[in-house]
């Protein structure tokens, strides 16, 4: 232990300066001086009583490096330093004329009274002291002694991840004493200091608030004990132009391309392929958020909420592309019920931009059909498919060529009745088709609204 005591002494004299009295260039103190004030203050030494009766007044400065937030385990990692600064009278030799020339000492820190100071929301629990070998104790003639350790402090941060990645998180590091109440240690200058410009990571430190007002009562037997605590509240956001680009864009191309399966022709097949590619690239996206994100009953984020609600439309739509397939495919006996049909036909009809579906059933379009419409819808029309219209109208050509007049008239007559049920009877399916184009116009009006309902209520 000699041994010990003396090596330290070593080192202190080598970092003790002196100022002389006329205030010339710094001169190296005696050793002997130096080994003379260290016996003399180690005869006062006791690291397990504070110094004075009354409370001690304990200034912090609390210097960040490095911040961190793990926001899947809702915890916050500061890499720091914390400079605290109280009085003890018992290390004070500036009364003592001998020893006037020393300005300062370090001190082994393990040797003398230091401050309980922990910090308590700390995932290590109680075990979460602020000790550092390498930490000196710096002490003037005056008594007043600076001790500044370094830690890795890590801590739990209740986080709100509802408006993720944009929200700005609050996490709180809860220093104070386990021990030493009120009337023992007391907090008077409490200050924070970051050593880095704001940003650190992709997280930005928007101000560090300090809260020393609180005290935490703690009941002891019958009584109760009040302990004051220093809060140290860290607002931060995240950068959010990565997660831009990487989340909300692909978002964007979801609601497009959602919205265009409804604008391809109703018998195209890939209206399907692109409802199952739509779904397979939302899945991918709630497979990659519930990767990075915990898992909390009462705070879901926003976007995944945005990115449940797309898969639903998105399934939903899928089916009425399969709905709308089957009606436009497939062969129909009799058409559309006439109110349905007007309906289709008129001003809804035109305002969903059904003009192309509208003129090709009634007649617009140019060749022997045009202007027949009038009287098409009042009688049911039978089916007549293509092959058998383009030989019953060879055979009336014929016969009309060979007959007489008397014949060629009725050939004639017979032949425009032929035409007419063919103008008439212009494959009903193609009525199928205009209600399958309807269903298509119809379902993206209400998911566009939807989207934008999606998109105001998740704040996208």
């Amino acid at each position: 232990m000699d041994s010990l005591w003396t090596y330290c002494a070593f080192l202190a004299a080598l970092a003790v300066l002196v100022r002389g009295e006329e205030g010339s260039a710094a001169s190296q103190v005696s050793h002997d001086l130096v080994m003379k004030l260290l016996n003399h203050l180690a005869e006062k030494r006791d690291p397990l009583v504070r110094p004075d009766l009354n409370a001690t007044n304990l200034d912090v400065t609390l210097g960040v490096k490095h911040l961190t937030l793990d926001e899947r385990y809702s915890t916050i990692s500061v890499n720091a330093w914390i400079k605290m600064e109280w009085r003890d009278t018992r290390l004070a030799w500036a009364d003592t004329e001998e020893f006037k020339p020393i300005m300062m000492m370090h001190l082994e820190s393990g040797w003398y009274w230091k401050p309980d100071f922990t910090l308590k929301n700390s995932l290590a629990g109680k075990a979460a002291t602020l000790q550092d070998s390498s930490a000196q104790l710096l002490v003037y003639p005056d008594g007043r002694v600076t001790w500044t350790p370094s830690a890795m402090l890590e801590s739990f941060c209740d986080l709100d991840l509802r408006r993720w990645p944009f929200e700005q998180h609050a996490c709180t590091l809860q220093f104070g004493s386990w021990t030493l109440d009120r009337d023992e240690l007391t907090y008077d200058k409490v200050k924070v200091h970051l050593e880095f410009p704001g940003q650190t990571g992709e997280y930005v430190v928007d101000r560090v608030i300090i809260d020393q007002d609180l005290m935490v009562e703690q009941s002891i037997d019958s009584g109760s004990q009040e302990y004051d605590q220093v809060d140290f509240i860290f607002l931060v956001h995240r950068e959010p132009g990565t997660y831009r680009a990487i989340i909300f864009t692909p978002a964007a191309v979801v609601i497009i391309l959602c919205l265009s399966t409804f604008w391809l022709p109703p018998r195209a097949g890939e209206k399907v392929v692109l409802g199952g590619v739509n779904a397979m690239l939302i899945c991918f996206f709630l497979i990659y958020f519930a990767h990075s994100l915990p898992i909390l009953t009462d705070q879901t984020p926003f976007i995944v909420m945005f990115y449940s609600a797309s898969l639903y439309l998105v399934s939903v739509s899928l089916v009425a592309s399969v709905l709308v397939l089957n009606i436009s495919r497939q062969p129909h006996a009799a058409k559309l019920p006439w109110a349905l049909m007007s309906v289709l036909t008129g001003p809804c009809g035109r305002a969903l931009l059904l003009t192309g579906y509208i003129e090709q059933i009634m007649g617009m379009d140019v060749g022997p059909c045009r202007g027949r419409a009038g009287s098409r819808r009042q009688e049911e029309v039978p089916v007549v498919m293509h092959e058998e219209l383009t030989e019953t109208l060879t055979f009336g050509q014929r016969q009309g060529d060979a007959a007489g007049p008397q014949e060629q008239g009725e050939s004639g007559r017979a032949s425009r009745a032929t035409g007419e049920i063919a103008c008439r009877s212009v494959n009903p399916n193609m009525d199928w088709l205009l209600l399958g184009a309807a269903i298509d116009r119809v379902l993206f009006v209400v998911y566009s609204l939807l989207f934008v309902c999606l998109a105001i209520a998740f704040h996208l």
